[in-house]
């Protein structure tokens, strides 16, 4: 008897009458066995249909069940990515990535098994997605995916997984000239149409998140999911008493970093009301916002829109993410010399030992009284005879013999 096949993609070709009129497009299908599946994608979306064919095979793996105590040459790595998922996928922010993820390591580890995840597989892996940041991200998940299909007892053996070299943090930071430049483009920015300029202002939206970014270090999913009201699962903004709750009450966090209440410049207050007040309706009415990033009613996340206005505004090479504005306010807080090291590290949710770390270099006494030490010209002293200038028992004119 034959062997069945794995679950494969096969594209259905396009039909025609007998005018010649397309009746059906091409559309890719997964067959397994009997079972066919149409997934309405056509010949130019192969890589969709691959994560769709992908979570196909997590679901049947997931539905079949896992074995318990198996040797790793018994488990087959679908097995591992369908747990993980039905088990993690429950308590994490954001389920949809997660699962985009488990799908492009399905693509590669699917039909094997654990034992075949060796430190030249990992590299194989790594080698083949675009970025080796990506990869090294996607097999984080299979790592902790492995680890936990070991720790609930379905594999008596725990796999290595080789990881990428985790790649150089972006320090950058803005200064004010680009900050303002940034705002400016925000601003002024029109929407094109048919190659011309219209009135509208599709970026205007973006602005409350940068002043908020600069002013306050937040992160960014604690910026743009803020409110002006208090709501149950979401961080809102106090402006009767000018205080930032980062996290809002009854929220759940996936995370375990620190997000504390801040109390906000007044500065950045009196530019928040006039924002909360709204744009003005035709009938010359305000309408209220009830968040602080909002677009056609509701919060929405900027990163687009920032891709888009920092590359028109700095050019393709400039290096800059969301997590610079972050950098940027802890950047220009620590070159204050007013400044107290435990107040800055505070409002950021930081610890001290971290603001040293990252952005120590900036404080305008680093390394100040190492440096006087050459200049006043003590370094290099400490053991040597009272009186001589130019060493232990050496004159002036030996050393200029030297």
């Amino acid at each position: 008897m034959a062997k069945q096949k794995e679950a494969r993609l096969y594209l259905v070709p396009e039909r025609r009458d007998k005018n010649g009129w397309i009746k059906q497009n091409a559309v890719y299908m997964i067959r397994d066995g009997k079972t066919r599946i149409l997934t309405g994608l056509g010949p130019d979306q192969r890589d969709e249909a691959n994560l769709r064919l992908a979570q196909y095979v997590l679901d049947r793996h997931r539905k079949a069940g896992p074995g318990i105590n198996r040797a790793a040459a018994d488990v087959e790595i679908s097995d591992v990515l369908a747990h993980y998922r039905s088990e993690a996928g429950k308590d994490i922010a954001r389920p949809k990535e997660l699962t985009a993820r488990l799908s492009r390591l399905e693509a590669f580890w699917g039909g094997k098994k654990l034992s075949e995840v060796t430190g030249y597989t990992c590299k194989s892996y790594a080698r083949q997605r675009s970025t080796p940041g990506a990869a090294r991200r996607e097999l984080e998940d299979f790592k902790a995916a492995i680890r936990l299909y070991c720790e609930d007892g379905l594999c008596r053996e725990l796999v290595v997984v080789k990881l990428p070299p985790k790649g150089e943090s972006r320090k950058g930071w803005f200064t004010r000239d680009q900050v303002a430049a940034l705002l400016w483009f925000l601003l002024t920015y029109r929407t094109t149409q048919r190659g011309r300029k219209t009135k509208r202002r599709s970026l205007r939206h973006i602005v409350p998140f940068v002043l908020m970014a600069v002013y306050t270090g937040s992160r960014s999913s604690r910026i743009w999911n803020a409110s002006f009201e208090r709501e149950d699962g979401r961080p809102w903004i106090d402006l009767d008493e000018g205080i930032f709750y980062r996290v809002g009450e009854a929220e759940k966090r996936y995370d375990n970093k620190r997000a504390d209440p801040i109390r906000l410049p007044q500065r950045l207050v009196h530019l928040l009301r006039i924002w909360r007040k709204g744009p003005f309706a035709r009938d010359g009415r305000r309408q209220p916002r009830r968040y602080l990033v909002e677009w056609q009613g509701r919060a929405v996340d900027p990163k687009k829109g920032l891709v888009f206005a920092m590359k028109e505004i700095f050019g393709e090479d400039h290096g800059f993410v969301r997590h610079s504005f972050r950098h940027t306010c802890a950047s220009w807080l620590i070159q204050d010399p007013d400044q107290d090291e435990k107040q800055i590290a505070g409002y950021l949710s930081m610890s001290v030992d971290v603001l040293r770390k990252v952005y120590g270099h900036l404080h305008p006494d680093a390394d100040r009284d190492v440096g006087q030490a050459f200049s006043s010209g003590r370094a290099g002293r400490r053991g040597q005879p009272r009186g001589h200038r130019f060493g232990r028992g050496a004159t002036k004119r030996e050393m200029e013999d030297a």
